[in-house]
């Protein structure tokens, strides 16, 4: 959803038959004005504003014909307004369905692009993930984007008292040559995606990069206008869409085995055991702060040294927070 994408739009709406299109949730309503059929589209939050994705669109039928590839964390309001055939899930920081893995990434963008790669594409064309400043405008999204801002690139080499994280602007190598603006949010981002590139990839994996903004490891900078489509062949996205479905219904379930349910179980169960262990050892009453922090240290590694499936994502969740909090603990 970033400005190469509005920049591009009309490019995109005469191509579009030769294109399988994934987009991401929050330009629903961009491609719906345009008139753009997403083969795929991927949602991955869960906080409660990103329902206006949804809501913002006039027709849902629009979309009858397009998958929703959602996270394991899309809000239910939002599961419950789509056509239950073409809801599949994919499973983020969560990891209950044996045997089908679970992918992370920092944003909707860099997991998508992580989603496409681990299903195996072959050749993939990034169109408005840039992840980076307009260049004359500074806004961070298309212009439609409920998130969009615009933010000053004018104010970049002064000195500033205070520093907001999702404002604070910072120079990266442009996709086409030049230096780019972007922000320390958006940095993350990039860093996901060149994770994803450089260990993830298969060589024989072509990612075409088509946006004016963060240049990306292990791909290829495209511009739109260069890439020749004349005697490409038409997809029919009837088809498309019939061959899509059967191929993620084969490869899904739609309840969990007894093995799977029994490891939800077992879940629940270690994650009220740790919670009772913390709860324990906020109770404990110490004459030094050196026996406090020995103590709260030992705490620690048993809170995330876990390595068996019952408890191992609640001890992720708990090493990132410890990560964070700790220093200040012990300072």
């Amino acid at each position: 959803a970033g400005p190469s994408l509005q920049r591009n739009i009309k490019w995109l709406k005469h191509n579009q038959q030769k294109f399988i299109i994934v987009a991401v949730s929050a330009i629903l309503n961009i491609l719906e004005k345009e008139k753009i059929v997403p083969a795929i589209i991927i949602n991955l939050d869960g906080f409660k504003e990103s329902i206006v994705h949804f809501t913002d669109i006039e027709n849902m039928d629009f979309f009858k014909k397009s998958i929703f590839l959602l996270s394991s964390r899309t809000r239910q309001e939002v599961v419950c307004s789509l056509r239950k055939e073409n809801v599949f899930f994919f499973e983020s920081s969560t990891s209950y369905k044996k045997d089908f893995g679970n992918l992370t990434a920092y944003c909707v963008g860099s997991t998508a692009y992580l989603l496409l790669i681990a299903l195996g594409v072959s050749e993939l064309y990034l169109l408005g993930l840039d992840l980076a400043l307009d260049k004359e405008t500074g806004q961070t999204h298309s212009v439609n984007h409920p998130q969009t801002r615009e933010l000053d690139i004018s104010s970049i080499s002064e000195e500033k008292d205070t520093m907001i994280f999702n404002d604070n602007i910072v120079e990266v190598d442009g996709n086409f040559g030049q230096k780019v603006y972007t922000t320390s949010g958006f940095a993350i981002s990039i860093d996901s995606i060149n994770a994803t590139s450089l260990g993830f990839k298969k060589n024989t994996q072509l990612v075409y990069n088509l946006s004016d903004g963060a240049r990306f490891a292990n791909t290829i900078p495209l511009q739109p206008s260069n890439l020749i489509l004349d005697n490409s062949e038409e997809i029919d996205k009837e088809i498309l869409y019939h061959d899509i479905l059967n191929e993620f219904r084969t490869n899904s379930s739609d309840e969990p085995s007894d093995d799977e349910y029994e490891l939800t179980q077992n879940i629940l169960t270690n994650a009220l055991e740790i919670k009772n262990k913390i709860y324990d050892w906020q109770n404990l009453s110490f004459r030094k702060s050196d026996e406090f922090l020995a103590s709260f240290a030992s705490l620690m590694k048993e809170l995330y040294s876990v390595k068996n499936p019952v408890g191992y994502d609640l001890a992720f969740i708990n090493q990132e927070y410890l990560r964070l909090v700790a220093q200040y603990i012990f300072d």
